[in-house]
């Protein structure tokens, strides 16, 4: 909606402009009752004396009719009435004319002189009207040069009607500068000589539907501005703002963004936030906050086997000259919000790249440009326009030119940096300890010529295909990873199209296939819940171990030799990164239970890839079973970010739920949970999740006897000789004993080896319940308290609140998110399909509530070795 605008002189003492002239005669009416004195028209303004654009001189006075012995002071004085009466007389006359029109037309005499007289009034106040149409072209014109320069930003005006509210200009003085937009001024928004909008449409004020126009149209009132009087440090934030990426200051709706067309097609509208992108323009705008010395001998010290390090021990793993390096420290906090939890290659290779284009702003010089890959050289837009210093580090020249155009919107869109993170892919066939070399005699790593050989061809950079069904506007812009495109993937392997359909029947439908099952394959076996599980079935009536061949995934030699004592095959592998390790297991096998971790995204997706082979030489189905915990469901009732009241039930569709709470916060779990659903589709694995609450009792394992929440916070407590809760601890959760859980795992798998599989939901519907009893975390606070009192070894029984940052602290050591949604946070669960299927727990809220002195008696026991 077109908005007309009105400039005053300041420092004049007249208005050089005066308020719009009215255009009806019932409006010159009230004007003329109302004001003492009228505004000038046009015609007598064009008449009078000026001395530039905007002002007007006062009436000259020949110095020659006042005496010579009146004193300079008189002499002002003298000029000063003789312009007074002038202007009185003027306006009298003005006002006599405006009464006589009116008169004659309350009269009714409509002759021809009197419609000349009005038209000609008519065209003075459009040709004033267009003169300061021109006025805001001109000074738009100047805008819209340094806005081309940076991309879309906030409307003009309401820039300036930001600027005005978050400044300390005068109030009396801001509301004399104020008008209120009337519907009338809609009739020339497109006219050509007042363009008020660019080639997009700006979201906000001025680009609303009808009824919202309609409610707002007693709005508060826009405000007027002169550019001359607006500080000049103020007017450069506000029309080019910071080159690092500190954004022009929004108001609280965030609605002043430009929306490129096309740029999203998921189900729900963009929704824009700061959490996720905020913490980046911080991070990215500390690469000039040191001086220019330290900057360089920084980037000297700085090399690529620290990144190495860092990512195969840790922060802690670094020597003390690296953890003080100002490039390094903005790499940790790189890797800490971005690339936290992904694929150690990955992390490699997005740290690197990181690594070689801050060298080189750390110290802009030849050698270091060199070191930076053709593709992640700056293009000629970043090299002339100011803009988020963040842009330069996405791989692809053309999706960074795209972004300056666009990075006002899309440094806004939360989505655009979850799907970024999930979807981005690096090519490397390899293993991880083939990415990097080791000199034990400087005991140094450096990355492998390999390595950086693929590191520096952007063939080896992609995007998954379902980012750019999620964002269509960026193909041609970013490489497309094709490798692993799943769907591709599956029809290589099985060598014939998986449609919908043939989905919905449980994979693909093949004549002749062997239905028996032999190999059993189980992760995390010498662990609390993999342990449990194992010793369950290798104590089964069923008979497991004569009748199938029972593997497990071990580090260790010792334990490995412990476990073909009891009839297991061991495998043994160093890490779950070894994703070729753990394919070429599961190929081995007819089903996988995977129990050692559920926040590790590639192992699971590398063991159902593994699974798809296997599918492929027997033309016979296989089966996933993964673990994972509800705290994907829970909310941030300490930070405010999401509150959940609901009770949900596996009968209905979670896996549609957890879609929708990725899209708004990346949870590693979470995000695990949804890869293995949409791979095991795509590959025609069928998938099964059991997702449990916290879990407590003592395990049946060979080696771990624990579980994660409750002996945290015993722990806690022993070391710090008080036990906390995080906050009030008034949120609930569910529990499931050990003993009570097993079975369901025995029970699902005895399904599948019965034939009985159809039973059983998978894929999206596969999401398994395992809940039986509700807590808060007060009461599980409480019971720690009182069986480390009751044992003499804390002094008081009772609780000590913790804020959310003292429990990471002294608690999980881990991300702050996750402490929140697995030690203070509402997840309520109904365990339904279980019981369908024919699970009967048999564990009661006494079970629960005896749990903690058993717990503390086992974390006291294994302190004493």
């Amino acid at each position: 909606m077109t908005s007309r605008w009105y400039f005053k002189d300041l420092t004049a003492s007249n208005p050089a402009i005066a308020s719009p002239h009215p255009t009806s005669p019932s409006q010159l009416t009230n004007n003329n009752s109302n004001k003492t004195t009228a505004a000038a028209s046009p015609e007598d303004i064009s008449k009078r004396p000026t001395t530039n654009k905007h002002s007007h001189s006062k009436p000259s006075v020949s110095s020659s009719t006042l005496p010579e012995s009146v004193s300079a002071r008189d002499r002002k004085r003298a000029l000063d009435r003789k312009a007074q009466r002038a202007s009185r007389e003027k306006t009298r006359a003005r006002i006599a004319h405006l009464e006589n029109l009116v008169k004659t037309l309350s009269e009714g005499h409509n002759d021809a002189s009197t419609v000349r007289e009005l038209l000609a009034e008519i065209d003075q106040l459009n040709a004033e009207g267009e003169r300061l149409k021109k006025v805001i072209k001109d000074i738009r014109g100047v805008v819209d040069e340094f806005e081309e320069s940076l991309g879309p930003r906030r409307s003009f005006s309401d820039r300036v009607r930001h600027s005005f509210r978050s400044s300390n200009y005068d109030n009396n003085n801001n509301e004399k500068l104020t008008e209120r937009i009337d519907g009338a001024t809609s009739k020339k928004e497109n006219d050509d000589s007042c363009p008020m909008e660019t080639d997009h449409a700006w979201i906000g004020d001025e680009d609303q539907s009808p009824a919202e126009e309609m409610d707002t149209s007693t709005s508060e009132p826009r405000t007027m501005f002169n550019v001359e009087y607006m500080p000049a440090e103020q007017w450069a934030r506000y029309i080019i703002g910071d080159s690092l990426g500190a954004q022009i200051p929004q108001q609280e709706n965030n609605r002043f963004l430009q929306q490129p067309p096309q740029s999203h097609t998921g189900g729900a509208p963009l929704r824009y936030t700061d959490l996720v992108t905020a913490p980046f323009r911080r991070i990215y705008g500390q690469i000039f906050a040191e001086p220019p010395p330290v900057r360089k001998a920084a980037a000297e010290a700085a090399s690529a086997g620290s990144i190495i390090k860092f990512v195969k021990d840790g922060w802690e793993g670094l020597s003390a000259a690296e953890k003080s390096n100002p490039l390094l420290k903005i790499m940790k906090e790189v890797d800490e919000n971005l690339f936290w939890d992904l694929d150690p290659v990955i992390k490699v290779a997005n740290l690197y790249k990181s690594h070689v284009l801050l060298k080189y702003y750390f110290n802009k010089v030849n050698k270091y440009l060199e070191q930076v890959p053709e593709w992640q050289r700056p293009v000629y837009s970043q090299n002339t326009k100011p803009h988020p210093v963040l842009i330069d580090f996405f791989p692809w020249p053309e999706f960074r030119d795209y972004l300056m155009t666009y990075h006002n919107y899309y440094s806004s869109c939360s989505e655009l940096s979850i799907a970024y993170r999930q979807h981005l892919k690096f090519r490397w066939p390899f293993s991880f300890s083939e990415a990097y070399t080791y000199d034990p005699v400087t005991r140094e790593y450096a990355l492998s010529p390999l390595f950086e050989q693929y590191f520096r061809d952007p063939r080896n950079w992609g995007m998954q295909r379902r980012f750019f069904e999620l964002f269509p506007v960026f193909k041609g812009k970013m490489s497309v990873y094709e490798e692993d495109d799943l769907q591709d993937y599956a029809n290589a392997f099985l060598g014939e199209e998986i449609g919908e359909g043939e989905r919905e029947r449980s994979g693909l439908d093949l004549d002749g296939r062997d239905t028996s099952f032999e190999e059993i394959l189980i992760t995390g076996a010498t662990g609390y819940i993999g342990g449990s599980v194992l010793s369950t079935l290798l104590s089964s009536s069923r008979g497991y171990t004569s009748s199938h061949s029972i593997s497990a995934l071990v580090r260790d030699e010792d334990k490995a030799k412990v476990l073909i004592e009891k009839g297991v095959k061991p495998i043994l592998f160093k890490s779950l990164d070894e994703s070729e390790v753990l394919k070429k297991a599961a190929s081995e096998h007819d089903v996988v239970i995977h129990t050692a971790s559920g926040f590790h995204t590639e192992s699971a997706r590398s063991l159902i890839l593994g699974l798809a082979e296997r599918k492929k030489q027997t033309r016979n189905e296989v089966y996933y079973i993964h673990t994972s915990g509800t705290s994907n469901l829970g909310d941030q009732p300490i930070t405010g970010a999401y509150i959940e009241t609901c009770v949900f039930t596996d009968k209905e569709n979670t896996y549609a739920y957890l879609k929708e709470r990725e899209s708004k916060q990346v949870y590693a779990q979470r995000t695990t949970d949804i890869v293995v659903v949409e791979t095991g589709l795509a590959t025609g694995v069928k998938t099964h999740i059991i997702m449990s609450p916290t879990i407590y009792g003592p395990g049946r394992g060979l080696f771990n006897r624990l579980s994660i929440q409750i002996p945290t916070v015993i722990r806690a407590s022993i070391r710090d000789g008080v036990t906390g809760v995080i906050g009030e601890g008034k949120e609930q959760w569910d529990y499931v004993h050990i003993d009570d859980l097993i079975p369901l795992y025995e029970l699902i798998l005895s399904k599948i080896i019965s034939g009985n599989e159809s039973e059983i939901p998978f894929g999206e519907r596969g999401i398994i319940f395992s809940a039986t009893g509700v807590f808060s975390w007060r009461e599980l606070s409480q019971g720690v308290a009182d069986a480390l009192f009751k044992l003499g070894v804390i002094k008081t029984s009772e609780l000590k609140s913790l804020t959310l940052e003292q429990a990471q602290e002294s608690w999980t050591k881990g991300p702050l998110l996750a402490t929140e949604l697995g030690f203070a946070s509402r997840s309520r669960t109904e365990a339904v399909v279980g019981r369908e299927l024919g699970w009967k727990p048999v564990k009661t809220h006494e079970d629960f509530k005896k749990t903690f002195e058993v717990d503390a008696r086992i974390v006291l026991e294994e302190g004493k070795k």
